[in-house]
């Protein structure tokens, strides 16, 4: 009996060492996207109140995996984004366009969107600038 009881320990022992040593490794990611704005602030100069103000952001992802834009959050509701429902693959382009509506404001204007996305550097803040006459 002891030595029926000595064999199964040992291949208890074996077979969970050889179990132990084939788990799952997590993989490596297949790369990162990463994204590039020409200019991540703009200065709109002067409007006049009342303007709907039209302002693109052009942006590369440079990185290696393809770059999914999750949402853009604006700092105010008279801004609202547009922005490419696609991924965007590496090296290639993509636009977000900032529709701001001046109606009610006067002075410098100071407004941001905030860019999340799948990209290694997100969130990204743009800027917009300007005074409103």
């Amino acid at each position: 009996m002891t030595k029926k009881l000595l064999w199964f320990v040992l291949f208890s022992f074996i077979f969970v060492m050889s179990c132990s040593n084939n788990k799952a490794k997590p993989r490596k990611q297949s790369g990162t996207a990463h994204m590039e704005f020409d200019n991540t602030k703009y200065d709109f100069g002067s409007a006049m109140e009342g303007e709907a103000l039209i302002i693109e952001f052009s942006f590369k992802n440079t990185g290696n995996a393809p770059l999914h834009i999750e949402r853009i959050q604006s700092s105010c509701g008279c801004t609202v984004a547009e922005y490419p429902e696609f991924d965007i693959k590496p090296s290639e382009e993509g636009i977000v366009k900032a529709i701001f509506d001046t109606g009610g404001f006067k002075g410098y204007q100071y407004k941001t969107l905030t860019v999340y996305s799948n990209a290694d550097n997100s969130p990204v803040k743009l800027e917009i600038t300007g005074v409103i006459q």
